[in-house]
C-alpha cells in the first residue's frame, strides 16, 4: 500500500508517513512480527526519501532485528539487502556491503536464488564502482558459476560480457581478450551474426 501511495503525486509524504507509522504501532502492539518487519521497513524508506538517514535507521535496523528473531530466511535477507540499500544511498559503503554480504550469507545458507542473484549483482556492481576491481571480479566469477549451475547460458553470458567491461575497465587487456574471444566463439557457434559482429569489434578495440 505503502508503495502505491507513493507513486501517488497527490499523497505527500507526511500523510504516507503517518499512515505507515500507524502500521507500524499497530503491528507492535499486537505483536506481529511480519507486519511490523513490513511497516519499519515502509517508514524507513519514508524517511530515507526524505533523507532523515539518522531517524531511519532505526526502522531498518528494528526490521533486521526482528526478522532474525522471527527466524525466517528470505525475511532476513530482504531485511538485510534493504538495509543495505539504505546505507548505499546514505553514502557508508563499508556498512552497505556488511548487509549484502550479510543477507548473501542467510540466502545461500538456504538456498534463495532469486536473492543471491540480486545481491551478487550488487556486490560486484558497487565494487567495480569503488574500483576494487580484485572483489568485483570475484562475484562476477560467482554469478557466471550460480548461472552455469542452473543451465541458465543467457545469465552466464551477460556476466561475461560484465567481466570484459570489468577487465577493460581495469587495463587487463590480456584477460579481457581472453573473455571477448569466448563470447566471439560462443556466438558464433549459436550463429549469431549481430552477436558475433559485436564481439568482433570488441576483440578489435582490445586489439
Amino acid at each position: 500500500m505503502v508503495d502505491e501511495l507513493l507513486l501517488d503525486k497527490e499523497s505527500s509524504l507526511d500523510q504516507i508517513l503517518i499512515i505507515a507509522d500507524s502500521a507500524y504501532k499497530i503491528s507492535e502492539k499486537i505483536n506481529h512480527k511480519e507486519g511490523l518487519i513490513k511497516s519499519s521497513l515502509n517508514v524507513g524508506k519514508i524517511h530515507k526519501i526524505k533523507r532523515d538517514f539518522k531517524t531511519g535507521l532505526n526502522y531498518y535496523l528494528k526490521a533486521v532485528s526482528t526478522a532474525e528473531e522471527l527466524n525466517k530466511p528470505l525475511l532476513t535477507t530482504n531485511a538485510n539487502k534493504e538495509t543495505a540499500n539504505f546505507y548505499k544511498e546514505w553514502k557508508v559503503g563499508e556498512k552497505a556491503l556488511s548487509y549484502y554480504k550479510k543477507g548473501l550469507n542467510i540466502a545461500k545458507e538456504n538456498q534463495k536464488d532469486e536473492e543471491i542473484e540480486a545481491i551478487l549483482k550488487y556486490l560486484s556492481s558497487t565494487y567495480q564502482v569503488n574500483r576494487d576491481f580484485t572483489t568485483a571480479e570475484k562475484y562476477y566469477n560467482e554469478l557466471i558459476d550460480f548461472y552455469q549451475e542452473r543451465n541458465d547460458e543467457k545469465g552466464r553470458i551477460a556476466m561475461f560480457d560484465k567481466l570484459l567491461n570489468l577487465f577493460s575497465q581495469a587495463g587487463n587487456y590480456d584477460d579481457a581478450l581472453i573473455v571477448s574471444t569466448q563470447l566471439l566463439e560462443i556466438n558464433k557457434a549459436k550463429n549469431d551474426t549481430e552477436g558475433t559482429i559485436d564481439y568482433l569489434n570488441k576483440t578489435g578495440i582490445i586489439y
